[in-house]
């Protein structure tokens, strides 16, 4: 028998709750050949107190990297004002060249972080309650 594998996605809505899960094709079982899936069930952000404080800390390190970010770009505008003094901003090319590199790095790794929280469902509405005091 000739095992296909195809991927797709199942979402499955039953009591509020939302489970999805990957296609993985079909396997014989006792002569009858039955769907192969990997079940996932949806992330939780609103009540699941794991997830949020991993989410926290992914949320944290996009900020420093953001932070950093942002000092490399002032730290680079003073070189670059200071070359443009004169009007002449030829000499720069290595500290330009150098900044650039830095704000990519700094970008693809904001842009990773931002991308696992993502999928890990960080990105979910979440409601608060107000308190008895309106806190």
């Amino acid at each position: 028998m000739k095992k296909v594998i195809v991927t797709a996605l199942v979402v499955v809505a039953v009591g509020g709750v939302i489970s999805y899960a990957n296609y993985l094709g079909t396997q014989t079982v006792n002569n009858v050949e039955v769907a192969v899936l990997e079940d996932r069930t949806a992330p939780d952000l609103q009540n699941d107190e794991n997830l949020q404080r991993e989410c926290a800390q992914m949320f944290r390190q996009i900020i420093n990297i953001q932070d950093n970010r942002e000092s490399e770009r002032l730290a680079f505008r003073q070189v670059h004002d200071a070359f443009n003094v004169d009007g002449n901003i030829d000499g720069m090319g290595d500290s330009r060249k150098s900044w650039l590199q830095k704000e990519n790095a700094l970008a693809t790794q904001a842009a990773n972080l931002y991308t696992e929280s993502r999928s890990m469902g960080c990105f979910q509405k979440v409601t608060v309650e107000d308190g008895p005091h309106g806190e």
